[in-house]
């Protein structure tokens, strides 16, 4: 199996005037374009593994060591180059990455100042260096503290599926 992926984002905001007789145009725009192609490598990765679904509890993690069990068989992270996580419910949640990332965690599990997604709010993270996000012994996961939480998540790395 080879893994090739392309991510774009892509932004275009207008912002008309109220004036009467010449209306003003301003256009902000950009675009972030990223190929990983298969390897490991910096800008390559290995497998990608998507899941949607909810939880009912104050932690879900998706795996120490990133393992995961899909209709391919089953698969472990060593490195994450990207993921995008969405919340897709009505509850806000927080997103916990691990201490041990480099620079520390892209967010705390121990403080209120982490990334919050509310409602319909969505993030992506990209690492497209050599060693993208380390996972060994690494949990990732949301909290919601308490309640029902929605989501949508894709992470692409490098490991294997066996």
């Amino acid at each position: 199996m080879t893994l090739n992926a392309n991510i774009l984002f892509s932004l275009v905001a207008n912002e008309t005037d109220a004036g009467d007789y010449a209306k003003d145009v301003r256009t902000t725009k950009v675009e972030y374009f990223k190929e990983l192609t298969d390897g490991t490598g910096a800008n390559q990765a290995q497998i990608a593994w998507s899941d949607s679904g909810t939880f009912d509890n104050d932690y879900f993690p998706l795996g120490v060591g990133f393992t995961f069990t899909d209709e391919r068989g089953s698969g472990s992270f060593s490195a994450i180059k990207f993921f995008y996580v969405k919340n897709t419910g009505s509850q806000d949640f927080s997103i916990l990455s691990p201490a041990d990332w480099p620079n520390g965690p892209l967010f705390a599990s121990d403080s209120p100042s982490g990334l919050y997604l509310k409602p319909g709010g969505a993030v992506a993270y990209f690492a497209p260096d050599a060693a993208g996000w380390p996972t060994a012994g690494s949990t990732f996961g949301f909290s919601t503290g308490e309640g029902v939480a929605a989501y949508e998540v894709i992470l692409i790395g490098e490991g294997t599926i066996t």
